[in-house]
């Protein structure tokens, strides 16, 4: 990782969504809702940010709490922007995160199961956005142009 992207990940208003594969991780919120697991990245496992090419990370972009979301029925004026990023969680790390899931309402799933029951269209979109960047760059590996590593 870049130093600058490191800075922006450990920024206490930046949120980090989990991946495995094509598989998001929500938390299941009162009936059939869902949200995006939001972690910070002092949630994260420190491992998921070495230099291990296993680990997938994409910028999904930069959104404050009052822009955006028509769904939110009370908006916060002046709070800082958020960045949020999508992380593929390195397979080395797997294991260890696995025990997280079925705790507090934490499950995971591909993306597509929880279009309908997204608590919101921004997380709905947001996940989309994230589940086709980190796709995109499982499976695009080399440059088409020149051939070298991406």
């Amino acid at each position: 990782l870049s130093p600058t992207m490191l800075e922006v990940l450990r920024r206490s208003t930046s949120r980090i969504i989990p991946f495995n594969g094509s598989d998001v991780y929500v938390n299941r919120l009162e009936g059939e809702a869902v949200e995006p697991l939001f972690l910070s990245y002092d949630d994260c496992d420190p491992n998921w940010f070495g230099n291990d090419k296993d680990t997938t990370i994409s910028w999904l972009g930069q959104q404050s709490l009052d822009e955006g979301d028509d769904d939110r029925e009370e908006t916060i004026k002046g709070e800082p922007k958020t960045d949020y990023f999508a992380i593929d969680i390195p397979h080395s790390s797997l294991d260890q995160w696995s025990t997280v899931l079925g705790v507090d309402g934490i499950e995971s799933s591909p993306v597509r199961n929880y279009g309908d029951s997204m608590s919101s269209r921004t997380h709905a979109a947001l996940l989309a956005s994230a589940n086709g960047l980190l796709s995109f760059h499982r499976t695009h590996q080399f440059c088409s142009k020149c051939g070298s590593p991406t």
